[in-house]
Parts: C-alpha cells; sequence; structure tokens
C-alpha cells in the first residue's frame, strides 16, 4: 500500500505540484479504470511466444554496428572532409558486370 503521508513528503514539497493526497481521488479512479479499457485488448492480443531465434543474436548486431563505424573508409585519408560523403562503392567491375558480394 501507500506509504503514510509524513513519509511520502519529506524534502522538496514543491508547490507548484499536487501531491496525491491533493487530487481528485474519484477522477483517479475513473481514469485507471479507463486506461485499462484502452490497453486491455492489445495486451490480450500480444504474442508472447518467442518465433524466430536463429538469426543473428542481439549481440552479434551490435558487434556488427560497432565494427562498421571503426572502419577507416578506403580512401578517407586522402580526401578532405567535405569530400568525403561522395565517396560511393562501386558495384561494377571494368567489364560492367556487377559484382558478387563477400559474405
Amino acid at each position: 500500500g501507500w506509504a503514510n503521508e509524513k513519509d511520502r513528503n519529506k524534502l522538496f514539497a514543491s508547490p507548484f505540484f499536487k501531491k496525491w493526497d491533493e487530487w481528485d481521488q474519484i477522477l483517479l479512479r475513473k481514469s485507471v479504470r479507463r486506461t485499462k479499457k484502452i490497453f486491455r485488448p492489445y495486451y490480450r492480443k500480444r504474442k508472447f511466444e518467442v518465433e524466430d531465434v536463429s538469426g543473428p543474436g542481439t549481440g552479434d548486431q551490435f558487434l556488427n554496428t560497432v565494427k562498421k563505424r571503426f572502419t577507416p573508409l578506403p580512401g578517407g585519408q586522402a580526401m578532405p572532409w567535405w569530400k568525403r560523403r561522395k565517396i560511393r562503392p562501386n558495384p561494377y567491375n571494368s567489364k560492367g558486370q556487377l559484382c558478387k558480394k563477400p559474405d
């Protein structure tokens, strides 16, 4: 349950905020009831089973993101900072064919 009023309002009672005891209890009761009514269908439709765990885990995704951030750009040090954003990888080889991605 709730603590005693003296225990709850020890320090820094602000004149700009209402305390729990100053709120209209009937209004609070109605708002709690309404909030539960709104969110209950969403909670009941939720799927509690984990469907697919065969993919990469959260740790693997995080490490890949960190690796990409710390991998230097090819030619990035040789170019000025305002030209670096125009660096694009070339997906075509010298014959104009699409290169295969390394996995």
